[in-house]
């Protein structure tokens, strides 16, 4: 199992089955689960539904992979998501009211581990990602309404543990959750990762879930984790890099794979006119670059940021074409949208 370790001292990965914290909390890796227990009485916020919210009476939370072994689709072990995974700690051996856990389809063995020492105590990231199925954009159309239907388990998902081993205040330790949200986002923001639902860019997954633990006997105690706060910093930075890390461990996500002008445009809905466009035009830098402005350019548009007629004009002087639309059009978001963008595709064809 390959599980990646960093810290300020170490600088670089490592392998590592088990990991033991200093105030001997266990990290635990098995091929399809990872669990992370507690030696002593700790504090925790989670978006589980399985005995999530705030507690203060868990011993064990877990991440567990619902990929079947042989393949196909992934299956409920009960009727609600909460009841399954009651079922999943059960097979796992563990005490369904004292656990709380997530679930996945990426594999455990592509968990992102990151630690760094905050005054003397461990604040550690476990991650595990993959978006490229699941990617969305808060407000999206969402995929079902619960009063009506039972969800069913999703692909992909980013899952983030942070646990920091100091005492913090209830309103810190829920602060700590948008933090944590925040830099997820930004995560994805700084790879341009387009909603798999929408044109826009992505803000995280359908079924992201986080897990966040402190450890209230600790002689630190601390009532900020926001950004402003060292200790928020240092939850963004950890949280950021791991869930960058755990997407290119399970699809290869990263700035490379950016490095396409297929991969910035896609989330445009324009495949058909990539089909003549080679692969070294697609991967050429210029054209790349070239992508990336006019795809800002729209989402400014559609942000109502800047006016359809200024868009269309800037991509006529970067990409010296002219555009036969009609006086009607240059005013409606929708028609600016479809002739840049057909006129970005024959810009690169020709180029």
């Amino acid at each position: 199992m390959n599980i990646f370790l960093w810290n300020e001292s170490i600088k670089d990965c490592e392998c590592n089955m088990d990991i033991s914290l200093k105030n001997g909390d266990e990290i635990i890796f098995h091929p399809r689960h990872m669990l992370y227990r507690f030696a002593g009485r700790r504090k925790t916020v989670s978006t589980s539904p399985l005995n999530g919210g705030s507690r203060m009476d868990l011993n064990v939370v877990f991440n567990y992979d619902e990929t079947p072994p042989d393949g196909g689709w992934c299956q409920m072990k009960a009727k609600t998501y909460k009841e399954h995974l009651a079922v999943i700690a059960k097979d796992l051996g563990l005490e369904a009211e004292t656990t709380s856990g997530l679930s996945t389809t990426v594999q455990i063995e592509n968990s992102v581990v990151l630690k760094e020492d905050y005054h003397g105590c461990e604040i550690v990231v476990v991650c595990t990602a993959g978006a490229d199925v699941n990617a969305c954009r808060v407000g999206d159309p969402s995929g079902y309404d619960e009063v009506t239907v039972v969800p069913d388990i999703q692909g992909g998902t980013i899952n983030i543990f942070v646990s920091c081993d100091l005492d913090l205040s209830n309103g810190s330790l829920t602060r700590g959750l948008i933090t944590i949200t925040e830099a997820k986002t930004a995560a994805l923001q700084e790879l341009v990762l387009g909603s798999c639902y929408s044109q826009a860019l992505a803000t995280g997954t359908g079924t992201d879930g986080v897990v966040l633990i402190c450890n209230p006997t600790s002689d630190i105690k601390l009532t900020n984790t926001g950004p402003h706060s060292k200790l928020g910093e240092l939850i963004g930075r950890l949280t950021k890099e791991a869930v960058k890390k755990a997407l290119y461990k399970q699809t290869q996500l990263d700035a490379n794979r950016q490095k396409n002008v297929y991969e910035r445009m896609k989330r445009f809905d324009i495949d058909d006119m990539f089909l003549l466009i080679s692969e070294e035009k697609l991967e050429a830098s210029q054209n790349v670059a070239l992508a990336s402005l006019v795809a800002h350019l729209l989402d400014q548009m559609q942000w109502g940021l800047l006016e359809p007629h200024l868009v269309l004009n800037m991509v006529k002087d970067i990409l010296k074409l002219d555009f036969d639309i009609r006086e009607s059009q240059v005013s409606d978001p929708h028609f600016v949208k479809d002739y840049v963008l057909r006129g970005f595709v024959q810009h690169v064809l020709n180029v």
